[in-house]
């Protein structure tokens, strides 16, 4: 078995662009998803992910794989973040959404709140996916999010749409539960070229 090891990568065709791999194995310049953050956490009541948003207009995938410590209808929440300070103020968030419960069928939501809702978290892993679309410097980001449980009892599926109503330049985000702890994963994505 042999090792080629190689970052410049150019197509036989001179109308083709070169590929070039930068120092994470992303493609530079390329159109796409993009990870540019990752971690584990493991009891904790909050996570946070700062400084990865840029001040120009961008798109943002964020996929959380979770598992809370409170059975039920506990929220699993959002707040931006701007140079290391939480937007968590009254009104700060519009959200509305559809949940729906294996044992209550589907419920509406609609808060103005210090928070934005990413879904439901419970005793039971589940997963979230959400499209952060962050403008530009001084405006308003939006989330639209859908998650996935477990199929238990405690696990729930839905969409939520969430607007910060304050005008800011986030360049990170927060994520919590409403009640216990949450462990798992979570991943960040920016669409390159949007």
């Amino acid at each position: 078995m042999s090792t080629v090891k190689a970052t410049n990568f150019q197509h036989p065709s001179a109308a083709s662009p070169a590929i070039v791999l930068d120092a994470d194995g992303g493609v530079t310049g390329d159109n796409g998803l993009k990870q540019i953050a990752f971690g584990n956490f493991s009891s904790v009541s909050v996570q946070t992910i700062d400084t990865v948003f840029t001040a120009s207009p961008s798109v943002y995938l964020l996929v959380i794989n979770s598992q809370g410590t409170v059975a039920g209808t506990s929220y699993l929440t959002f707040n931006m973040r701007a140079a290391g300070v939480t937007l968590n103020s009254a009104g700060s968030y519009q959200l509305s959404g559809v949940i729906n419960s294996p044992t209550a069928g589907p419920t509406r939501d609609y808060q103005v709140t210090t928070f934005g809702v990413l879904g439901n978290i419970g005793t039971n892993a589940g997963q979230v996916v959400a499209w952060i679309v962050v403008p530009a410097s001084s405006n308003f980001p939006t989330v639209m999010s859908q998650m996935f449980g477990s199929g238990s009892t405690d696990s729930y599926i839905g969409n939520y749409h969430t607007r910060a109503t304050v005008a800011g330049t986030y360049d990170g985000i927060r994520f919590a539960p409403t009640s216990g702890t949450m462990s798992g994963t979570y991943r960040l994505y920016k669409l390159q070229g949007d």
